[in-house]
């Protein structure tokens, strides 16, 4: 008859502990990168949503550069309703940027910020005015916290 050997068996039980132990601990660590991952993807996906638009919006701000350019260059002889109705467009277009959480860089008087301004020339003025925005060629927008395009200026120095 086969003789019983304690010793043996509960080196074969610790054995199967150790390996359980080891399973569950790769478990826990696949369910932590499980559980990572879906909060990086849910990020990258409300990233997606927040700023997926963007590029119709640029071409949204394009078109408002064009209709308040073509506003400021009207004759003097221009139709009043008109010019009325083209200012009208003109708020409704901005109206709906705002409500894409689009936001207009101001620019004028404030300290040149090379992550909001683009210079594009520097011009001689006041000592207390050196490094601030005096003029501005183009707009610039934010969308949320994001410059999607920066704004184009005249800096004095």
């Amino acid at each position: 008859m086969a003789e019983y050997n304690k010793q043996q068996d509960t080196s074969a039980l610790e054995a199967c502990q150790a390996q359980a132990e080891e399973y569950l601990n790769g478990w826990k660590r696949a369910q932590a990168d499980l559980i990572n991952y879906k909060k990086e993807e849910n990020k990258r996906i409300q990233e997606l949503l927040k700023f997926g638009n963007e590029r119709i919006l640029l071409e949204m701000i394009d078109a408002l550069d064009g209709l308040e350019t073509a506003l400021q260059h009207a004759p003097p002889n221009t139709d009043l309703k008109w010019l009325q109705g083209m200012k009208q467009v003109v708020a409704q277009l901005r109206d709906n940027l705002k409500k894409h959480n689009i936001e207009r860089i101001q620019s004028i008087g404030k300290p040149f910020d090379p992550h909001l301004h683009e210079a594009v020339s520097e011009v001689e003025s006041h000592p207390d005015e050196s490094g601030k925005v005096i003029e501005e060629l183009r707009p610039g927008y934010k969308l949320y916290d994001k410059v999607i395009r920066p704004a184009r200026v005249i800096i004095s120095n």
